[in-house]
Parts: C-alpha cells; structure tokens; sequence
C-alpha cells in the first residue's frame, strides 16, 4: 500500500477521472452500483445497489447479508455465526485458485449517476489468515461480515484501489490500481501536488525572475570571500593561541624553584649559597679552605695566640691586650706548730718528700 502526503503517485493507477463528494462528517460516502462474481465465464450479480463508506481503518467488507450469503455460495465459505466470521476449508480454496474467480465492485457518486468505475479483485484478495489479537491459532478466512447498520470497503478492497482525497475541495476519487509488476521494466514515481485554491501553478511559473549571469557571478564571488575570511579568522586563532601556550610554557620554565621543604626544614639543593665579602679580608669566610660542614666527625676551635702574631687576638689592638700576670707570694716557708714526740723515743724527723 502506497501513501503520499500532498498529492498522489500518476504512475499507480489508471486515470478515470471520476470523483465523489467527501460528505459534512469528513467520511467518504459513495454508492455500489453492482456486485458480479466472475467464475470461468459464469456470472453471478447482487439484487441492487447500496451505499457504503470506505474506512482504510477497517480489514473487511462489511456487506449486506444477502450479498454475504451470494459470496458463501460461489466460494464454498462457512459461516460462524458464533464470532461472525466465514471461512473457508482447504479444498475451497484451491477450487477458487483453479476457478480464478474474481469479484468486480461497480462504484458510482448516487444511485443516479451515469459515471462509474469499476474495481476487479480477484480472489487472492480474499485469501487471508484470521490470526492474534483475534485468535491465537491462524485461520484460512474470507474477509467479509455481515453488516448491521452501515456497510463498510476496507483495506480488503483498497489492496486493489488507488484512492485520491482532497479535503479542500470536499472531493475524493478512487481508480483501479497499478502495481510495479505489472509493466517491465516498472513505471517510475511520477508525483503530482495537490495545491490550494489560491495557488496559481502557471502564474507564479511565468511570473518567476530569473537570475542574470552577472547576478550568479556575485553570488560565486561572495561565497570565495566568505570562505577565505572565515578560513583566516581560524588560521589566526589558531596561531594566535599556539603562541599564547608557547610564551606561557617559557613563562613557567623560567619560574621554576630550586627549593624544596624536607621534614628537617629548608635544605638548599643544587644551588651554592655565597657570603657577602668581609669589610676586613684577613679573617677570611665562612667557606674558607678547611672549614668543616656540619655534620662532621672533626672538630675546630679557633685559633689561640702562639705568639707568631698570626692568630685572631694577636691582630687586635695593643691598647686593648693584657699580659698575663702572677699573683705575687711571699718567699717565706712556714711551718704549723706540731705537737710533742710520743713515749717510746724521740721520732726523727721525716724527710721531706720530693716533689
């Protein structure tokens, strides 16, 4: 099933040129002249004529019992009158394939209408399979119910039917419908719109300007300069940026700090640290030669007067040494009072000891 929005497909159908008026309600109306049932030169019709609506929302032909019953008769079906529904066995079926039985629906505007159009649907338009939401095993069926209160033409007959609607002008036709099988090598789509009232196809197609070869060339040239202006703008900011991110690197190169923090405290690394130099030159650095880091198993101590002049007080002032000095002591010995000589004899003296 074809489906084209805004107009139709000229290829898909043979052209009758008939149309039917779209009723107040929107749906489309029309009346079934004739029913004819074609069976190998044999002819079976319906009693009259009846109206219908076609319904694309509906998979049966919902029909007058008197015609279901003609239907039943020429193709063997069986009825149900349980769901309402006519089957048909397998034996029928091959019947109708052999017989090649086809059914021709006479369409007219009214009962009083001379034109007309005929659609033909021949018998595989009826073989179909009844299957879920209905039943949940597939059934060989024959898509047409009896009908209550309106009698319906739905996608059962639209297989073989090429409808055409405009809402705008309360119209609709139908047509006998192509298929691409039908000619080789198949017709192209040969779309066709369907305008408003208001549209005037041939006025708006002499009255359209047409542009001047100089107006084409200024259109060329503006879309180069378009393209070269934005092509510079991005080559410059992309220049621009790669410099940018260049200064910044060098930027952050030339920052970069020779100090680090440990657990101890701020230790210099790969930096030598120097002192300022000494107003007097003589007492040398705190990096002289000799001098010993901390963390040393050596110790120094300064350095004392050896008399040489060369050590550190030996440089100071005159004015400001002291010789060095005894404190002065009498050259006289004494001797402490002793005590008388016990009995047994005198005691010699003792020699004094020798220092």
């Amino acid at each position: 099933m074809t489906f084209v929005l805004g107009g139709y497909d000229q290829s898909r159908f043979i052209q009758k040129n008939i149309s039917f008026p779209i009723a107040t309600n929107h749906s489309l109306g029309l009346t079934v002249s004739s029913v004819t049932i074609d069976s190998n030169g044999s002819t079976a019709a319906s009693s009259g004529p009846f109206t219908a609506v076609v319904d694309s929302a509906m998979p049966y032909l919902w029909l007058p019992t008197e015609l279901c019953d003609l239907f039943a008769d020429q193709f063997g079906l069986e009825y149900d009158a349980t769901y309402g529904y006519y089957f048909a066995n397998e034996s029928s079926r091959q019947n109708n394939r052999l017989a090649r039985r086809n059914v021709t629906l006479t369409l007219a505007a009214s009962s009083q209408a001379n034109e007309i159009v005929s659609i033909t649907l021949p018998y595989e338009a009826f073989d179909l399979q009844l299957s879920y939401p209905i039943s949940d095993v597939p059934y060989d069926y024959f898509p047409i119910r009896r009908a209550k209160d309106q009698n319906v033409l739905g996608r059962a007959f639209l297989q073989e039917a090429y409808m055409i609607v405009d809402y705008e002008r309360s119209s609709f036709s139908i047509n006998p419908a192509l298929f691409p099988g039908d000619s080789t090598p198949p017709a192209a789509p040969e779309l066709v719109a369907i305008y408003n009232r208001t549209y005037d196809s041939n006025a708006n197609t002499a009255n359209k300007p047409e542009l001047s070869g100089g107006a084409i060339g200024g259109i060329v040239a503006g879309c180069v300069v378009l393209v070269l202006a934005v092509g510079g703008l991005a080559a410059f900011y992309f220049l621009r940026r790669r410099k940018r991110a260049h200064e910044e690197a060098e930027k952050r190169k030339s920052e970069a700090t020779f100090v680090e923090m440990t657990n101890y405290g701020i230790q210099f690394k790969e930096h030598r640290a120097s002192e300022l130099p000494s107003p007097n030159p003589g007492l040398g650095g705190f990096y002289r030669p000799g001098h010993r880091k901390i963390g040393s198993d050596e110790s120094h101590e300064l350095a004392s007067d050896d008399g040489t002049g060369t050590g550190y007080f030996s440089r100071l002032s005159q004015s400001t040494r002291v010789p060095p000095s005894e404190l002065p002591s009498p050259d006289e010995v004494h001797e402490l009072p002793g005590s008388d000589p016990a009995e047994g004899g005198p005691r010699s003296p003792r020699s004094p000891r020798s220092p």
